[in-house]
């Protein structure tokens, strides 16, 4: 089940740090994970949307 996670991570990192929640999905898809499966999409796409709205609470629109 850890194999969910690390697609997850990556992109709500990736959404946190540079603003870009769009490009942590795909970059998550694309080479984390290497294909779509329903549990790691799902719960990428959910981590990708806490990091973002965490990441704009705590530092605000940076843009």
């Amino acid at each position: 089940m850890m194999w969910v996670f690390m697609p997850a991570g990556g992109a709500a990192g990736m959404a946190a740090a540079f603003n870009t929640p769009l490009a942590g999905l795909v970059f998550a898809i694309e080479v984390l994970s290497h294909s779509v499966r329903s549990p790691t999409g799902a719960m990428t796409l959910t981590a990708v949307v806490i990091g973002g709205v965490v990441s704009t609470a705590l530092v605000g629109n940076y843009v």
